[in-house]
């Protein structure tokens, strides 16, 4: 079930919406939520009440009101902030929001341009 909803929400394909997509949609993913919690027991911190968890319960009205996941998935984006800025902020002083992001913006610009510089003279 987890593989056929990945799928699903991964696809480029248009999804079709009547009257009653909405209520079917959300259904499934219900089922699927207590497969999981039932199959996968979670023993530690609060269980299965982790705030991902719940956030699956809002993609039906999401396609509802945006269309295809693909509209409204920021999964690629989020992955990109642990190399841009986690990473460079393990270097960076954590001494108040200023210095700190100072010096991140410092970091990230300079990994982009030894970047840049890296990609244009690899063939020398």
């Amino acid at each position: 079930m987890l593989l056929s909803f990945h799928a699903w929400y991964k696809s480029k394909e248009v999804m079709h919406w009547n009257e009653n997509s909405y209520e079917i949609l959300l259904s499934s993913v219900r089922t699927m939520i207590k497969l999981g919690k039932n199959t996968l027991p979670r023993k530690e911190g609060h269980g299965w009440a982790i705030q991902k968890f719940h956030e699956l319960l809002h993609v039906a009205i999401d396609v509802k009101n945006f269309g295809s996941p693909k509209n409204f998935d920021t999964g690629i984006m989020e992955n990109r902030l642990i190399h841009v800025g986690k990473i460079n902020a393990l270097t960076t002083q954590k001494r108040g929001p200023t210095i700190f992001t100072r010096q991140l913006a410092s970091r990230i610009h300079e990994k982009q341009c030894f970047d840049k510089a890296w990609r244009c003279n690899k063939h020398l």
